[in-house]
């Protein structure tokens, strides 16, 4: 009689102790549903997204040069001065000539001159030859000297070819490489210089670049043609389009890391100057007239995305942590709770938790009398994949094991949220995104309503606060089983973040 009243008592408090359970998972998530709002509706709509890297820099003028003159000599002529607008190909200054050339030429024009004389006057005597005593010997005379005439002109001929060739090898003059304006120019007439010596210095401020720095962990994102908005400091009233035309390909490294210098062509100059400070925003991606969601709308389970959308009732219910009670003898049906912890984005009070579908705790009916049964871990009934219910064994005793209890699976921290949140979740397929929105590549479309949780500072956290209650209460790790008809306890064993232990 004395064990029949121990029993007795261990099952009263057990009872007791089970309801209390049931009102702290069940009665206040509705009253805490009830009391304030955790999610908003928001529909899915068509728009943008522009994926952007931004660095601080200056304008810089990305086209000039400095012009040398390239050979020793001396200044004969100086054409332009500080200021001038000049084209690639100009004269800038010229040079004495280093050799006579033009004396050279004159004396050969000249001996050329004087031999084809002296062949015109031999030809006029070959012809007076004819008919003479002599003419015979005459002719052969006057054709032997027409013929060397010849050959001395060739000779000539062949001086002056060389002497031409020689004054076009010579630089006489230096000339502008590029088109702009001259920013510097002290050389002077009668000047003597090296191959070395500056010339002048052209600038082209038609063509000005924003030059800024991008970390080594964005450089690769980064590619020549890429579209970039520059905005000066001193221009506020206009975004500047421009390109990027160049990457350094090696970085400068500064604390530990290294940057790299990205130099942006500026398609609107009017107004801008060179040395003018700001900002650019390098577009690396880019995609117009997609379907997007806020970007907390989004829960991550591993490799996988999904979003809730509203149920029928929206009470959380069922798909959304909820599951549906089974009838007496049947399958227990455990209460799958916050499977996955909160991610990135944000759920109410931190993180988005998020467990999908149904998942059974425990074994089928028990027969009356002795025996052992072993809990089966449930199959998730959505898209939350299998419930994380652990297995654990009755130990022998008589009665019926009625169904129900608590399958907990709670996941880092066993957050309640996920049923507060309400609504069933679907399965997307997710793309670009910023920090605000996300791009669905499938699973919603246009005007599809989501839910977005509303954040409420440490309500429903479930990782400090939440799980410390949940811990003191004794059902923190496994679930607790339905109360036999019979007497006997059995031995339920806690798999990862609950299970179905029966108490038989």
């Amino acid at each position: 009689m004395k064990k029949w009243t121990i029993g007795l008592s261990i099952l009263i408090i057990l009872a007791a102790a089970g309801a209390g359970a049931y009102y702290f998972y069940f009665a206040k998530d509705k009253e805490a549903a009830g009391e304030t709002a955790t999610s908003r509706t928001v529909m899915a709509t068509k728009g943008s997204i522009v994926k952007q890297i931004s660095g601080t820099g200056s304008v810089s003028a990305n086209s000039r040069e400095t012009v040398t003159a390239g050979k020793s000599g001396t200044i004969a002529t100086v054409n332009v001065q500080k200021g001038d607008m000049v084209k690639a190909g100009q004269i800038l200054v010229t040079f004495e000539a280093a050799d006579d050339y033009d004396d050279k030429i004159t004396t050969i024009e000249k001996n050329i001159a004087k031999l084809n004389e002296s062949i015109l006057e031999y030809q006029e005597d070959y012809k007076e030859a004819t008919g003479t005593e002599n003419e015979e010997v005459t002719k052969k005379s006057l054709q032997k000297n027409i013929e060397n005439t010849n050959g001395e002109i060739a000779d000539y001929e062949e001086e002056l070819q060389n002497i031409y060739e020689d004054q076009a090898k010579e630089e006489k003059s230096v000339t502008a490489s590029i088109d702009g304006e001259i920013t510097e120019m002290t050389i002077k007439v009668g000047d003597e210089v090296n191959a070395n010596t500056t010339i002048a210095s052209i600038v082209d401020y038609t063509l000005l670049e924003f030059v800024t720095s991008v970390d080594e962990l964005d450089i690769s994102a980064v590619k020549v043609g890429q579209a970039a908005a520059i905005t000066l400091s001193s221009i506020t009233d206009k975004t500047i389009a421009a390109t990027v035309s160049e990457i350094e390909r090696e970085g400068t490294s500064s604390n530990g890391s290294s940057a790299f210098k990205v130099n942006i062509q500026l398609n609107d100059i009017e107004g801008v100057m060179a040395g003018m400070s700001g900002e650019a925003a390098i577009t690396i991606e880019a995609k117009e007239n997609i379907v997007l969601v806020p970007v907390n709308a989004v829960v991550e389970m591993g490799t996988r995305s999904f979003v809730r959308i509203p149920s029928e009732n929206n009470d959380g219910t069922t798909e959304a942590g909820a599951a549906q009670q089974p009838a007496e003898g049947s399958t227990a049906g455990g209460r799958q709770q916050g499977a996955a912890a909160g991610q990135q984005g944000g759920a109410v009070g931190g993180g988005q938790g998020a467990a999908a579908g149904q998942g059974s705790a425990a074994g089928g009916t028990r027969p009356s009398g002795g025996g052992r049964g072993s809990a089966a871990v449930g199959q998730s009934a959505a898209e939350g994949g299998q419930s994380q219910a652990g297995a654990g064994q009755s130990a022998e005793g008589n009665g019926t094991a009625a169904g129900g209890g608590f399958a907990a699976a709670g996941g880092s921290g066993g957050s309640r949220m996920p049923n507060a949140l309400g609504g069933q979740l679907v399965e997307v397929t997710t793309g670009l995104s910023d920090e605000s929105f996300v791009e669905i590549v499938s699973g919603l479309s246009e005007g599809d309503s989501v839910l977005v949780p509303i954040a409420q500072g440490a309500a429903g956290m479930g990782s400090a606060a939440e799980a410390t209650t949940m811990q003191q209460g004794g059902f923190g790790g496994g679930g607790m089983g339905g109360f036999p008809s019979g007497m006997g306890m059995g031995g339920g064993g806690a798999g990862m973040g609950g299970g179905g232990g029966g108490m038989r």
